[in-house]
């Protein structure tokens, strides 16, 4: 999961809510999601950060260099396999 990618959450209060991930935290293993808000005694919001495996991913933000690469290779690989074998 990146940034921009977009995700269902899966479990917990905020099952069956879509957003955008805003902030990967890779240390606590934490997502924060746009839209996906707590309020705290004092009135003010906090984002909900949630565990990767509550999560699905509905769609990849594919302007990353890494992840167009990776789908490059992937089409050149389908369509060799595809293409008509010669005897």
């Amino acid at each position: 999961m990146r940034k921009g990618d977009e995700v269902l959450v899966m479990r917990g209060g905020f099952a069956g809510k879509k957003g955008k991930i805003l902030e990967v935290d890779l240390k606590r293993c934490k997502v924060t999601i746009d839209g996906m808000n707590r309020k705290k005694a004092d009135g003010s919001k906090v984002n909900v950060k949630l565990h990767p495996s509550n999560l699905q991913i509905v769609s990849l933000e594919m302007e990353d260099s890494r992840r167009l690469k990776k789908q490059k290779f992937a089409d050149k690989k389908e369509k060799k396999e595809n293409a008509p074998k010669k005897e």
